[in-house]
């Protein structure tokens, strides 16, 4: 058994309360008004809100409480409402405000003047928001209901930013300390942006559906600000979500906050961690926020005296630390302003609470805007709040109100009592010393004498352990601390004894002062080990909670060696504190051997003995070989030896970055060994592992009998074609004959592995030949040295352009060229990016896997580095383009591209990266090879990619600018090795491009922040709870509105896309559309004098994705032209709005088939179908001219030699009507004559231009005034299965992976697509069954009926208008066959769970069985019969093996 435990933190605000300041320190008689939640602003002088007034409002002083005069002083601000305001901090005689009329204004309330100090415009919409930035001066963020995000420099006035790619309201915005910015939105989206790049949001997440919007505030203790709080809606009920901005996939923990329709305003406190949620009503909720488990810890709600409206958070500074209060809270009610204040309970108020107040923001700014805007990011000015003469609580002792700080350390961080004593002691040099490890010399009984010998002593929180050295793994004694009995001192001055139970260790130490601090270490530690503090008390009253450093135990078998036989040993391991322990038994106490975990080299599966489930855990000077009971414990044992080494070397590293150079791979083999010159050979064990070769006496010896340290060879003679010779640095010499040629290559090749992984330790920067003295030089002057720099921001608004090109046929990669047309060749394909225009440039010769690459690198560059607010263009060489000019232009004029020979040659061009790290003034080569993990980046570094001509520095966002301006020093020495044309690109972290994650192996690919910890499927959605169908709600679903924009009297234009142009289509074929083009329909009307303009591309569902493409980009530059002042509207076939259709009301809108083509009358016979659309409006498509396609319920025109209209006997007259004046339109045009006729009246000559009569859908339609046609679409792509209305619906709503119901009101249909699932299959049949019986319309004798893709009969194909076979596989177009089944008797198979073998494995699979589950429908004997074990034994195997037995009994 395995058992896992964890690690408990404390608060010390969990008894927090809150207080209402009295009426005589609140202001009444307020004419305030409230017009959003944000409606109240504060800092340590003013208040203020908006006034009555319209575009007035009022800013009052703090000192000044009491009753507000009737008529006072206010600002005569805006035209129209205040809807933001916002106090700087950094000056705070400065409040920015914001109106209706999208002007924005700074005033200065000191002066009391009715001008503003400037005014800044360049919105649109109304301002929703104003957020000055906290640390950096004079910058203040807006925004709008344009759907704008702008960066204000309010000195001088001017637009710095302005990030757009959103098409919403937003809620809040708020900065994070790293330059990045966070938001909430009423469409339930969080967006974070990173200003400096100039883009769109970097993140999009839904994090609480609907459109009652939500809040959001980062929560992390300065200034490491990774975490964030929303608070909204999901359905009725509020949540508080937790979320780590690196993964934000799903919440880390969510609680709810009530069923109340009232918003909640959230406010968090960085230096306390207190979350307040003010309800727009009397409640205040708080909450601490911990990066333990559970992470929200409820902990009081606040019951006002008056009704919120709004409120704010007062700063940090002006709290009364004297009183212990933890924050105030400003609140609005309908004509007062009070004051709510959070204290925290202490009996001793003459000390400073240095555990609840630690340093904060001073309110001075840190930088300056143009710093900012040029990469720094500088941390917040902090300040000690202590009041002068006050002691700290740490500084007295416990008798006299004061605390551990030791203690308090651990329980708030959740560490050790020992790695709380390291953090007190590098913060506080005064605080008592203690030793946590050190070399001791231990009295060690012999033969003839005692003698004290030297041994390394660490403490840990249950043992202290006896090492030989500091490097040494085992340790050869353990001391458990709970069983330390006394710490006693010896009359001699260096000498003091441990007593244990019944064992005595003496040590001696260097001298008195290092004896007594040695005894004072013991001491501690078992008093600290017989207290409260060794499992800290959880004061949440939660479960126990996980941390960091696991903690797992159970049963191994050990080999054990004895002088005669070795023997496996049972015995009890425990990996506790980052040491691996073993016990005779689970309850005893003392260690009998112990493994430091960061001392381990490796812990890999091995093949022991024959013996199942083995590994060996191998250090410097021993392996342990171990045995479990199955291949699961096997890989979890591995896993988490390897997890808890990584994690200690990652502590044990300063700023947590770490070289862990040790090669991943391992070799062990039976090897012929000879040292030196004159022994003999002899078989050995040898193990390569980690940086050190080991070798054995055999597979199964504890201790390596010579290790050869990687780093200390200095002769690897790999000549010999069975031999390797290794000559260390002591000239011992080492021969190893190999059984064959393949092990003999193999073991060379680990060392060649183990050569490239340690290099990443060595300091190289010497030999750059840098001049370090140059980092005195201003960033700016070291960056304009650096050759070829490309500038993300030009590159954004188009002034520098930069080529990409596309190498290789199997394996593609893109890297950047020099940007001039004598880079481009024939066979190749190019992007070039222009900023607000990306041109993929197709050579002749090109193939479609680099084409289709090409498109994949321009695509995301447009979505995700410009927000898509680029137009893509592909350019095909020796096409016409609109783009051309543009092109040759910006690459220096038009050429003739020329062919290259070496094209072909591009999958074998070596494509190595190479990354160097440089962190506190040293470079290291941390990679070399094939691209690295993403994960290799950290955030106090910066690092330098190269491959081919490119050169990237990534700027992490913790970096020193020391650093900063030294790896600039690098770049430019590394660009004069370079021959040819090279570029260089800065990054900044949370701001990197798509061609930059083309460097690495696993940057997740739509993001531009590292946000994946766990690889989840694109196509999987997190498992959720199966919730009943409701049936009620497919019956009752409302229709959705269009907007009618005018009754169509309007002036229209149209043009056809072709050959990337814009073509005029002739007048006489406006309502004409064709299946295969795409349309731009410019269209003008006035609506209360006022002239409007609307833009629709319609996009036929035949058409090629370039004219898609280009159809959007000409509507985009048809609005340029109009000045920006039309509404851009795509429309789909099949999915046309209401107003489309009004516009062509003289004739319908009429839908051909193919492409456009002026003589299609000629010489071409076609089928037309007229139907009455859901919104009544009235449609002609062409469909395959067949009778099958005829129906009974709709109207048809056959165009031929005649035009034949056909009115089916159902067909209602306004069909008819329209019928006979599209007939008569296309009369007008061909000049045939019409013959028109009913159903039953058809002439020979008609059915003959048909294809002769057969079988056409002859049913009468049932029409329900109210009621519709649906069809819903059935899904348990989120592991539960949901039934969900699709509107509007055509043929193309199948999706040939899923299961529909189709709802017809005479009949009702399942359609299964070709991959549908069966449990999709079963439930949408069972709820096709219900539905029916639920039903308040249909008739109940009407039949359920089940089809499938592709043999649709025409019963079915009627339901949707314009069927055809045009998207059909090629093989399913020209078959008639049909299928149908009643779901009522096939539902009966599918609820069938048992099938004999021969059902399962003779012929086809039955009805409804799961292909991949086909051994769970067996029966119990059955089952045992064929796997020769119970379901229950088998469901225990691991994955492989299950998979193995089901091939070999043909159930796979």
């Amino acid at each position: 058994f395995v058992k896992m435990k964890a690690f408990s933190g404390a608060s010390a605000f969990k008894h927090t309360f809150g207080t209402e300041w009295s009426k005589s320190k609140s202001y009444y008689n307020l004419k305030c008004t409230s017009p959003g939640m944000h409606s109240i602003a504060a800092n340590s002088k003013y208040f203020a809100v908006p006034w009555s007034k319209t575009g007035n409002f009022g800013v009052f002083p703090l000192d000044s409480p009491g009753k507000i005069h009737d008529d006072p002083p206010v600002f005569a601000a805006h035209q129209s409402s205040v809807l933001a305001l916002d106090f700087n901090q950094h000056h705070e005689d400065l409040i920015a405000t914001g109106a209706r009329e999208s002007i924005i204004k700074v005033w200065d309330v000191s002066q009391h003047s009715s001008d503003p100090v400037i005014s800044l415009t360049g919105h649109t919409k109304r301002i929703t928001g104003l957020k000055f930035h906290p640390s950096v001066d004079n910058t203040l963020t807006s925004f709008s209901g344009d759907h704008t995000v702008k960066i204000w420099d309010i000195a001088s006035g001017t637009e710095c930013i302005s990030l757009e790619g959103f098409d919403t309201d937003l809620t809040f915005v708020e900065w994070n300390y790293d330059g990045t910015l966070i938001s909430s939105a009423k469409d339930g989206n969080m967006r974070l942006f990173d200003p400096r790049a100039e883009i769109g949001p970097v993140i999009t997440q839904m994090c609480h559906p609907g459109k009652k919007g939500f809040q959001i505030r980062w929560t992390d203790p300065l200034p490491d600000q990774s975490h964030f709080c929303t608070v909204g809606w999901q359905k009725d009920e509020r949540k508080l979500s937790y979320w780590d901005i690196r993964n934000t996939e799903q919440a880390i923990n969510s609680v709810s906050v009530g069923h109340s329709a009232s918003f909640l305003l959230p406010f968090y406190d960085p230096g306390t961690g207190i979350l307040f949620l003010v309800e727009k009503g009397k409640i205040i909720h708080y909450y601490e926020i911990s990066e333990r488990e559970p992470y929200i810890h409820f902990l009081d709600k606040f019951t006002m005296g008056t009704s919120a409206l709004s409120a704010t958070q007062m700063p940090q500074k002006i709290r009364d630390v004297r009183n212990c209060e933890v924050a105030r809270l400003m609140v609005m009610g309908k004509d007062s302003v009070n004051t709510i204040s959070f204290e925290v309970p202490r009996k001793v108020k003459t000390l400073f609470q240095e555990d609840i107040y630690p340093p904060s923001v001073s309110g001075e700014p840190s930088q300056d805007l143009e710093s900012w805007l040029h990469g720094e990011t500088l941390q917040p000015v902090l300040v000690d709040q202590r009041p002068e003469g006050f002691k700290s609580v740490y500084e007295v002792s416990t008798d006299e109100g004061g605390r551990s700080k030791i203690k308090d350390t651990a329980k708030r961080t959740g560490l050790t009592i020992e790695e709380a004593k390291l953090s007190v002691r590098e913060d506080d040099p005064n605080q008592i010393s203690y030793r946590t490890e050190g070399p001791l010399e231990v009295l060690e009984k012999g033969w003839v004498w005692n003698a004290y010998t030297s041994r390394y002593v660490k403490f840990y929180p249950e043992h202290i352990y006896l090492f030989k050295d500091e490097d040494d793994a085992n340790a050869s004694e353990t001391i458990t601390v709970n069983l330390i009995k006394n710490v006693v001192a010896d009359d001699d001055v260096r000498m003091f004894s441990v007593s244990e139970n019944n064992t005595t260790f003496a040590f001696r130490a260097e001298n008195k002062e290092d004896r007594d601090e040695w005894i004072r270490s013991f001491e501690g530690c078992q008093e600290i080990a017989n207290s409260e503090v060794v499992h800290v008390h959880d004061e949440y009253d939660s479960e126990e909670e996980e941390i960091d450093m696991p903690v797992f135990e159970g049963y191994i078998e050990c080999l054990d060696h004895g002088y005669f036989y070795n023997s496996w040993k049972r015995s009890y391991f425990k990996i506790s504190g980052g040491v691996l322990h073993r016990f005779s038994s689970e309850s005893s106490d003392r260690s009998l051997e112990a493994i430091h975990m960061d001392k381990i080299i490796s812990a890999h599966p091995a093949s022991v003995d024959s013996k199942e489930n083995t590994f060996k855990i191998s250090t410097s000077n021993r392996t342990w070989t171990l045995s479990v009971e199955n291949e699961e414990t096997l890989t979890n044992w591995i896993s988490t030896l390897e997890t808890t080494r990584k994690i200690l070397k990652r502590n044990q590293a300063e700023d947590g970055i770490f070289d862990d150079p040790v090669n991943s791979g391992i070799w062990e083999g039976n090897v012929e060994v000879k040292y030196g010159v004159f022994s003999w050979k002899k078989k050995k064990w040898v193990i390569a592992v980690g940086h050190e070769i080991m070798v054995y006496k055999n597979a199964t010896a504890q201790a390596a009998e010579k290790t050869l340290v990687v780093s200390d060879i200095q002769d690897f003679d790999e000549e010999g074609n069975d031999e390797i010779n290794i000559r260390t640095s002591d000239n011992s010499r080492a021969t190893f004959t190999f059984e064959d040629q393949e092990q003999r290559d193999s073991l060379v090749g680990w060392y060649h592995e183990t050569l490239v992984a340690k290099q990443s330790t060595l300091d190289i920067l010497d030999e750059m030949s840098i001049d370090v003295q140059e980092i005195e030089l201003s960033t700016r002057k070291l960056e304009s040295r650096i050759i070829g720099n490309i500038d993300l921001h030009l590159l954004k608004k188009g002034q520098q352009p930069v080529l990409v090109r596309t190498l290789g046929r199997r394996r593609t990669k893109s890297i950047m060229v020099d940007p001039h047309v004598e880079s481009l060749h024939s066979e190749g394909c190019f992007m070039l990016d222009l900023g607000n225009l990306i041109i993929q440039f197709n050579g002749k010769h090109s193939n479609r896997i680099a084409r289709a690459k090409t498109l994949d690198v321009a695509s995301k560059t447009r979505m995700k580095d410009r927000g898509g607010n680029a137009q893509l263009v592909q350019y095909n060489q020796g096409e016409s383009c609109p783009v051309a000019d543009k092109f040759w232009e910006a690459l220096g004029g038009e050429i003739d591209v020329v062919e290259r020979s070496d094209a072909v040659e591009e999958d074998s061009w070596p494509f190595v990266i190479t990354l160097y790290r440089v962190f506190q003034g040293k470079l290291n080569l941390v990679h070399q090879g094939k691209k690295p993990s993403h994960e290799t980046l950290h955030s106090n570094a910066v690092y330098i990619i190269k491959r081919e001509g490119e050169l990237w520095s990534w700027i992490g966002s913790k970096s020193a600018t020391e650093d900063r301006k030294l790896s600039f020093l690098v770049v430019e020495s590394l660009q004069r090795n370079i021959d040819g044309w090279t570029c260089w690109t800065k990054i900044f972290e949370n701001g990197e491009t798509i061609l930059f994650k083309e460097n690495f192996s696993d940057f997740p690919g739509g993001l531009l922040i590292s946000v994946a910890q766990t690889p989840v499927s694109a196509n999987v959605s997190t498992r959720r709870k199966q919730e009943p169908i409701d049936i009620l709600a497919m019956h009752t679903g409302p229709t959705p509105q269009e907007k009618i924009y005018d009754d169509g009297t309007g002036k229209m234009q149209i043009w056809k896309v072709e050959n990337f142009n814009k073509i005029p289509l002739p007048e006489m074929f406006y309502g004409h559309m064709w299946s295969s083009d795409s349309y731009l329909i410019l269209y003008q009307y006035t609506v209360e004098n006022k002239d409007k303009s609307l833009l629709y591309f319609w996009q036929g569902r035949d058409c090629s994705i370039n004219e898609k493409g280009t159809s959007a980009y000409l509507t985009k530059e048809m609005d340029d032209l109009l000045g920006g002042k039309g509404k851009q509207i795509r429309v789909v076939e099949r999915f046309e709005e209401i107003h489309f259709h009004i516009m062509f009301q003289n004739t319908t809108c009429i839908v051909h088939l193919g492409k456009f083509d002026e003589n299609l009358w000629n010489e071409n016979s076609m089928l037309f179908e007229i139907r009455q659309n859901i919104n009544g409006t009235m449609s002609t498509i062409e469909v395959e001219r067949k009778s099958t396609n005829l129906n009974s319920g709709s109207s048809f025109i056959l165009v031929s030699s005649s035009i034949f209209i056909w009115h089916g006997m159902y067909s209602l007259p306004e069909v008819i009507e329209s019928a006979n004046s599209v007939g008569n339109h296309f009369h007008t045009l061909t000049g045939i004559e019409i013959l028109d006729m009913h159903e039953g009246d058809e002439t020979e000559t008609f059915w003959s231009k048909l294809g002769g009569k057969k079988p056409y859908n002859q049913n009468e339609p049932v029409r329900i005034d109210g009621v519709r046609p649906k069809i819903f679409l059935t899904s348990n792509s989120t592991g539960a299965v949901e039934v969900t209305e699709t509107f509007p619906f055509c043929q193309d709503s199948l999706d040939d992976r899923k299961a529909f119901i189709v709802d017809a009101l005479s009949s009702i249909w399942i359609w299964f697509g070709t991959n549908s699932k069966t449990i999709e299959q079963k439930w949408a049949m069972d709820t096709a069954i219900k539905y029916l019986e639920e039903s308040k319309y249909h008739s109940k004798s009407i039949d359920i009926l089940v089809t499938r893709s592709f043999e649709e009969p025409p019963e079915f194909t009627s339901i949707f208008h314009g069927w055809n076979k045009n998207k059909f596989p090629r093989s399913q177009k020209n078959s008639n066959k049909t299928y149908s089944e009643s779901a009522v008797s096939l539902l009966k198979d599918y609820t069938r769970d048992s099938y004999t073998y021969a059902e399962l494995t003779t012929g086809q699979l039955p009805k409804g069985v799961d292909g991949t589950l086909k051994e769970t429908y067996l029966s119990d004997e059955e089952f045992e019969s064929v796997f020769k074990m119970t379901k229950e034994d088998y469901e225990k195997l691991p994955g492989w093996k299950r998979k193995n037995l089901k091939q070999e009994a043909g159930l796979y």
